[in-house]
């Protein structure tokens, strides 16, 4: 079973997915077809699995000419059928929460998704679905959401330009949240929570080698001793929690677009809004450091976090309290997407392709590790200066 907790009207607002814990569904490929026309009243003509941890995402190309949904003034070509994992299931306020943050995004210049109406006139459905391809089914929120142009930043080159503008958008996305506010995220956290971190140690049994293990502990007790201590001079608010470079839109550069500050890409949107939730609003600037720092080339790994505090701080004045967290909190997102992604891989290891990706991050976390004063010292000077 897994852990809950109620939220202050007794619903389980918590829910932490135990060790060894598998919650992804098991989708047969013909299922794809009859959800969407049964639940939306569109013809799939061809199909496609998405990237995703415990839930199930699907780009899907519908038929234009064949549907019967008539709260659809207009059918896209293509859109994203989302299938909930069953702990998040079991939270329908959560789903209300998500689309909320969506829609005031929206409002604020943000380029998101947005989930649209099925034959109900609802934006999603609880359907019986396999949990494990064996006949154990369980309830799961479904939902078709609109797909947005554009390429996830993993698929393209990253130089300086591109990180710089990814920070921005990162602030401007803070600056949109910073007013958002929701019942349901009073007091919810998931496992991916980075104030949660220190969950982690339970889950070390999936780390094999000693050193990579006592390297986490360094990390976890650091972050106890000198994060959480500054937890109340951190300005808080909700996040999206999940800033990924799968999760981060990019679009070619044009020479009308002003986003593109004369580069090959800008970032354009934001997708996957699972992790939103009330943290500190420096978090989602430490996660964008760690995960793009994981993905870039050697000569450029250690320069990203500069290049991204360079744009993120043309919009918003960084403090000295969340300068100084920032290191720390960028290698603890890293211990998370390590040890959470073997844990992945050991109740799903059908899914380690995608799940095990963050494994090269290893060497990356010691490196950053011992460099972590010197890269201080540089983001100090940067968030100080003009540049």
């Amino acid at each position: 079973m897994a852990e809950t907790k109620p939220d202050q009207n007794g619903a389980p607002n918590v829910i932490i997915q135990n060790p060894g814990q598998s919650v992804k569904p098991v989708v047969p490929d013909e299922e794809v077809d009859r959800l969407v026309k049964r639940l939306y009243g569109l013809v799939v003509t061809t199909f496609s699995p998405l990237n995703s941890y415990d839930d199930i995402n699907f780009y899907i190309e519908v038929d234009q000419n064949d549907h019967w949904n008539p709260h659809l003034k207009h059918v896209d070509s293509g859109y994203v059928l989302k299938i909930f994992n069953r702990m998040d299931s079991q939270r329908p306020r959560l789903i209300d929460a998500q689309h909320a943050f969506m829609e005031h995004l929206k409002k604020n210049g943000i380029s998101v998704q947005e989930p649209i109406k099925n034959l109900q006139g609802n934006h999603f459905s609880i359907e019986k679905i396999p949990v494990n391809g064996k006949g154990d089914c369980y309830s799961h929120w479904v939902e078709i959401r609109t797909y947005l142009p554009g390429t996830i930043i993993a698929n393209v080159p990253y130089t300086p330009k591109l990180l710089t503008n990814a920070g921005a958008f990162m602030a401007r996305m803070r600056l949109a949240t910073e007013s958002f506010e929701h019942p349901f995220y009073r007091g919810y956290y998931n496992l991916w929570s980075l104030s949660y971190v220190p969950k982690i140690r339970d889950y070390l049994f999936c780390v094999d080698s000693s050193e990579n293990k006592e390297l986490i502990e360094n990390v976890l007790d650091a972050y106890d001793s000198e994060v959480v201590p500054q937890y109340s001079s951190l300005p808080k608010g909700c996040i999206h929690g999940d800033t990924n470079e799968q999760n981060i839109l990019v679009q070619k550069s044009d020479k009308e677009n002003p986003s593109s500050e004369g580069d090959d890409h800008f970032v354009s949107g934001i997708l996957d809004y699972t992790d939103v939730h009330e943290s500190y609003l420096v978090v989602d600037l430490a996660l964008t450091i760690a995960y793009l720092m994981m993905d870039a080339d050697d000569s450029l790994r250690l320069d990203v976090g500069s290049h991204v505090i360079s744009g993120y701080k043309n919009h918003v004045s960084l403090s000295r309290a969340e300068t100084d967290v920032l290191p720390i909190m960028v290698a603890a997102r890293l211990c998370q997407s390590l040890v959470l992604g073997l844990h992945a891989y050991h109740v799903n290891p059908e899914n380690g392709s995608y799940v095990l990706t963050s494994q090269k991050a290893w060497p990356i976390l010691r490196q950053f590790w011992n460099d972590k004063d010197t890269l201080l010292a540089e983001w100090k000077r940067i968030v100080n200066t003009g540049e």
